[in-house]
């Protein structure tokens, strides 16, 4: 990759990471645009990179748990990543390729959006609750089946409200990126190049900004259903017959 490809790819990573569209999605489609195979270590650089986007715009939240990591939040984050994890490991050590499945994930991420759309809610998060979004996030593994977008979504069918459940999705995501990256960095799949470095200050910042219009974007998710399925409909038409990318 050069390092205009970096940048790009920093930008879509940033720009989609904390909007309900599935930034694994967009970072796939990207690769396929622009004709470069996906390169793991430097999709999860991104990852990292935008993870250090969610301690800067959440370091209060964050630091309350650090103060008190022995609090029914930490236990519930615990609780929502043991599913995730299961999943993700199954799908790891399977060696299962879903890239496949890229405009089916876009789809149901619209569903998943239009269903919770108008959903009230004052509910506090559950045991229950927590293992069902955990289990929801552990099938975001599906390319174009956006993490944040179906843990909001589901947080919202479950009866949490909707500051709530945006919080709680970007505090979830820090232990998947983190095992992530570790799980790869250990089997001696990482590396870097300077070239990255630029590509992963374009996610950050990019992540910074997205994070600071979050709330009000998510007032209008229809926007998104409107947008997904119609990146659905053109992928799944170009995979099935015009192969263009």
């Amino acid at each position: 990759m050069n390092i205009l490809q970096c940048i790009i790819l920093g930008i879509v990573q940033g720009a989609t990471e904390f909007l309900p569209v599935s930034s694994s999605g967009h970072l796939l489609l990207a690769y396929r645009i622009m004709g470069i195979p996906n390169d793991l270590s430097y999709t999860l650089s991104l990852h990292i990179a935008t993870l250090a986007a969610v301690f800067v715009a959440m370091r209060k939240e964050i630091l309350a748990l650090i103060k008190r990591p022995i609090c029914k939040q930490t236990s519930l984050i615990l609780l929502t990543s043991l599913p995730t994890a299961i999943i993700a490991a199954i799908v790891y050590f399977l060696d299962v390729d879903l890239s496949s499945l890229l405009g089916i994930g876009f789809a149901v991420t619209a569903l998943m959006l239009l269903f919770s759309a108008d959903l009230k809610g004052k509910k506090d998060i559950s045991v229950g609750s927590a293992l069902i979004i955990g289990l929801t996030q552990g099938l975001a593994v599906t390319p174009g089946l956006s993490r944040s977008g179906s843990t909001i979504s589901m947080s919202r069918i479950l009866g949490i409200e909707r500051e709530k459940s945006i919080t709680y999705s970007f505090l979830v995501s820090v232990p998947v990126i983190i095992g992530s990256f570790l799980t790869d960095a250990l089997k001696g799949g990482f590396s870097f190049s300077p070239y990255m470095l630029a590509g992963c200050a374009s996610a950050f910042f990019t992540g910074l900004l997205a994070l600071k219009f979050m709330l009000k974007l998510f007032d209008n998710p229809k926007a998104f259903v409107i947008y997904l399925t119609s990146l659905s409909a053109l992928v799944t038409l170009n995979d099935l017959f015009f192969k263009m990318f």
